[in-house]
């Protein structure tokens, strides 16, 4: 009440309800900002807030800020949305030819082992013909397929089974022969051995037992089991995690490429929410990036996961309802080390991962999506979804670039920099933390841990000052695009980022101080990481990179440690003094 009695406009009020709704997220995201793991025994997840008539202006604080909403006029809102209202059945209707895939499911399995299998058939690792590996597993995708289990009576579907599969390993075989011809050596097994761009027949192949045509009778109601391990996973704390796997139609990678004429019909269906930018460059980044997911009926979902992406997520639900559970990345400690490129978080059937004292995972966040809906979450958020009700479920879920998370990833530093799942968001933080301006003294701090708080507020302070061209200790966004430009850095981060990113506060007002802290915090993280990681390795490094295994190409100059720390002030400021370019030459 004292929160709605203070809230003055009727922005201030939405923003007064999302606080007292969510309380169990802020005690979790408080005690990340402080420096400490989060309270054993965690309550209930909380319902993810509900909001309508939302304006461009107060989504997009949500969306800096990487705050979890729902929009529930999302759809009834955006006249232009030309899905509204469609089903799995319209879908399958319109799309027959359309290629989905289950995953999280035993087809996806298959799908994998059979990706193994060839790698190991190319590399003449296996006496077996491809087709006899085929067999191996052809039975067993045929019957978990939905309306697909092998009869007596079903001879004429299981000869065009064997016909296409003929087919597909004919098609192959050039590829093959290729590959034994070349000497072309493969590291390990997996589809990504074969993109379709450079062996669509093998990559064709391969995709094969996980494909289901949206055309195919039966996907709409028959549910596809979770593997076993998955199964295993699931209890304590997760308790109903989904049984089922789900379908997934996907427009964005090149491992599972839609005919030409299906994308572009698909494309002109798709257009931005009515509280989304409608820039060209968001437009396209929404169409380049839309999934679709299709729950048949009752307990089919994605079991809880991490993306790798660096842009928020929106979750379009267009029929069926759909519950969400979510929570914030894993708690790292300020003094720990990052983890590597390759350690990442996503689905492997364990929820013990997304803890940092292995027990299960506990969501803080849940909200079960109504038709119409539309779900924000932020990058590095895990989560987990599955179909309640008697209705085949179908959602669109899409990335956008503006606006981007920059205050989330400030508030959130120290955990998202030592996330590998979500590696690639870390050279976006230290463009908007550094204006692309970082001096090489500074980037000697991040690469050996040995940092001075005051010289590096020293420094960022004659940045700042810099940037405030007026010098009235507020960065306004002409000054920050002005400087950006000067350092040649529009292409590597926005004014809007770089505001968003410094404004701590969040009152839209950059001061030179905030600038100065955001400066800081971004250096000295970098080098306690460094100090995490050289302690776990008995105080050796790696190799000639830094501690993040960046390697960055640019040299370091060696300062002499015993020179008069206001000398070297000096010499920082004159390298400064070309406008960000030792930076730009770092960073790229």
């Amino acid at each position: 009440r004292s929160c709605l009695v203070m809230a003055g406009s009727r922005a201030d009020w939405l923003f007064a309800v999302l606080a007292v709704g969510m309380v169990g997220q802020a005690t979790l995201l408080a005690a990340q900002l402080a420096g400490r793991p989060a309270a054993e025994s965690p309550p209930d997840p909380d319902p993810i807030p509900k909001i309508a008539t939302v304006s461009r202006e107060a989504f997009r604080r949500h969306a800096v800020a990487g705050t979890p909403v729902v929009v529930s006029d999302g759809v009834a809102g955006s006249p232009d949305f030309a899905l509204a209202g469609w089903t799995c059945d319209r879908f399958a209707k319109e799309f027959p030819q359309a290629q989905m895939y289950s995953e999280y499911g035993k087809l996806n399995e298959l799908s994998e082992r059979f990706a193994d299998r060839v790698t190991k058939w190319v590399s003449k690792r296996s006496n077996k013909d491809v087709l006899d590996l085929l067999h191996d597993l052809v039975d067993e995708s045929q019957r978990l397929k939905p309306r697909s289990t092998p009869t007596d009576n079903d001879s004429d579907r299981l000869a065009a089974v064997e016909a296409e599969m003929v087919a597909l390993a004919d098609a192959a075989r050039p590829e093959v022969a290729e590959i034994r011809r070349s000497g072309t050596r493969f590291g390990g097994g997996g589809i990504d051995n074969f993109p379709p761009d450079e062996y669509p027949g093998l990559n064709r192949l391969i995709r094969w037992l996980q494909e289901i045509k949206l055309g195919d009778a039966g996907w709409t109601s028959e549910l596809i089991p979770q593997v076993e391990d998955f199964a295993e996973a699931r209890g304590g704390a997760v308790g109903d995690a989904p049984a089922f796997g789900p379908y997934y139609w996907d427009f964005k990678s090149s491992h599972r490429p839609q005919p030409d004429d299906v994308v572009a019909k698909f494309k002109s269906l798709v257009s931005p929410l009515y509280f989304l930018s409608t820039t060209q460059e968001n437009v396209e980044r929404i169409q380049r990036n839309v999934e679709l997911w299709f729950g048949a009926v009752n307990g089919s979902g994605a079991l809880g996961h991490m993306d790798p992406h660096c842009d928020g997520t929106l979750s379009i639900q267009l029929a069926g309802t759909k519950r969400w559970r979510l929570s914030p990345p894993p708690f790292f400690a300020p003094k720990s080390h990052k983890q590597r490129r390759d350690e990442d978080w996503l689905t492997d059937g364990s929820y013990t991962h997304f803890t940092d004292n292995g027990g299960q995972w506990a969501p803080t966040l849940q909200v079960v999506l109504q038709p119409g809906e539309v779900l924000y979450f932020p990058p590095g958020y895990i989560h987990e979804t599955m179909s309640v009700g008697d209705e085949c479920t179908a959602s669109l879920t899409l990335q956008f670039s503006d606006p981007f998370p920059a205050g989330y990833y400030r508030k959130l530093l120290p955990t998202i920099s030592r996330t590998g799942t979500i590696h690639e968001c870390w050279g976006p933080i230290k463009a908007m933390a550094t204006v692309m301006s970082l001096p090489p003294a500074m980037l000697k701090a991040t690469r050996t841990g040995i940092v001075d708080g005051k010289r590096v507020r020293n420094t960022a302070a004659r940045i700042a000052s810099k940037i405030d061209s007026d010098g009235d200790g507020v960065i306004s966004a002409t000054e920050m695009t002005d400087f950006l430009r000067q350092a040649n850095a529009r292409d590597r981060v926005s004014t809007e980022d770089a505001l968003g990113y410094h404004d701590t506060n969040g009152d839209g007002v950059l001061t030179t101080a905030e600038f100065v802290e955001g400066f800081a915090e971004w250096v000295e993280n970098e080098a306690s990481i460094y100090k995490g990681y050289t302690a776990g390795r008995g105080g050796k490094q790696r190799g000639g990179g830094n501690a993040r295994g960046d390697d960055d190409e640019e040299d370091v100059e060696d300062d002499d440690p015993d020179e008069d720390q206001d000398e070297d002030e000096d010499q920082d400021e004159d390298r400064e003094d070309t406008g960000g370019d030792e930076g730009d030459r770092d960073e790229l």
